[in-house]
Formats: C-alpha cells, structure tokens, sequence
C-alpha cells in the first residue's frame, strides 16, 4: 500500500475547530476527531491507498463555521 505525507495548514487568521475530512475516498491516517489548528498551524498526516482505493486528488473539509465543504487539492 503506497502512504504519502501531507501537512493541513491553517490559513486563516482564525482558530479552525472541528476540522473534518468529509471527501469519503482514500485512506486518511492521522487526523485526530476533532482537530483543531491555531492560524498558521499545520498538522502532519498521511493519505493511504491501494489499487482497489486510490489515493484522492482532493480534500473537502469543513470546520466550525464553514458547512459547505472546501475542496482542498492534494499535490
């Protein structure tokens, strides 16, 4: 199973609470419920996948304040 590693960065000039990974696909490991991050945080995780579950090529996230999931890419 191929892991790749990846770091979720806030952005904002907010805390983000409740950050969850709503996309549904591929293996997420390393994203403590709930997740918070101060501005300018980043939090290390990584994204698993395998022939029959690809890795995606993006995230949608929402958080405290934000319902609409945000798409967010994965490079």
């Amino acid at each position: 199973m191929g892991k790749s590693n990846y770091r979720l960065r806030n952005c904002g000039d907010a805390t983000a609470a409740d950050i969850v990974d709503t996309t549904g696909a591929g293996a997420v490991d390393g994203w403590p419920v709930p997740l918070a991050l101060r501005p300018g945080e980043a939090h290390a995780f990584m994204i698993c996948g395998d022939f029959e579950t690809r890795e995606p090529s993006q995230l949608l996230v929402t958080w405290d304040g934000q319902e609409e999931p945000v798409c967010l890419p994965v490079p």
